[in-house]
């Protein structure tokens, strides 16, 4: 099976859901952070290398466990109960590549900044992940990830080597497993059968 591809020059990353992932509301802030947070919004579309790896995979949908195409067993009875009747799946890793990574670093003396990247490259990750279920098309279900429900973190490492990741897209998994590059995302999408 041959993982395919997906991506876009720039994503839409919107100042109001930058600041709802601050724990803010935009219209509360003054005037000059605000400014501060739309100017990064604006740098952040463009500084993502927004791209995504999928395969489209015959699930069978168990008790405790979903079966996608013989090559992955996920388990959880929370995934399990949320692909109930689809006989379809979509495994997918995004990314915003390595440019976040590095803002993020270049910023970690100054807080407020850090945090208004981080904000901005999960609402961008996010935005792209959004797309990328669009330009699938079809009724989907909401896609689900490792750390949802019961599905373990630990899936994260069989889904990036099915969707061989570190190649395809440059994502790699640290032993505590979190991603590299920090802004992205592994997840299963049911598609439901159109009658």
């Amino acid at each position: 099976m041959t993982v395919q591809t997906y991506s876009l020059p720039r994503v839409t990353i919107e100042a109001g859901t930058v600041c709802r992932y601050l724990g803010a509301r935009a219209g509360a802030l003054p005037p000059e952070l605000l400014g501060q947070i739309e100017t990064i919004c604006a740098r952040a579309e463009t500084l993502g290398v927004w791209r995504a790896g999928w395969l489209t995979l015959p699930i069978r949908v168990e008790e405790a466990c979903v079966d996608a195409g013989g090559l992955i067993r996920l388990p959880g009875k929370s995934l399990a109960a949320h692909l109930a009747g689809c006989a379809r799946a979509v495994l997918f890793c995004a990314t915003a590549g390595p440019g976040f990574d590095r803002m993020l670093s270049a910023n970690r003396l100054q807080p407020a900044r850090l945090a208004i990247w981080d904000a901005a490259g999960t609402a961008g990750i996010e935005s792209f992940c959004d797309r990328f279920c669009e330009a699938l098309g079809g009724h989907q279900r909401s896609r689900f990830s490792p750390g949802y429900g019961d599905l373990p973190m630990q899936s994260q490492q069989e889904i990036l080597s099915v969707l061989d990741a570190r190649r395809t897209l440059g994502v790699g998994l640290t032993q505590g497993l979190l991603m590299t590059p920090a802004k992205s995302v592994t997840a299963i999408v049911g598609l439901e059968e159109t009658k």
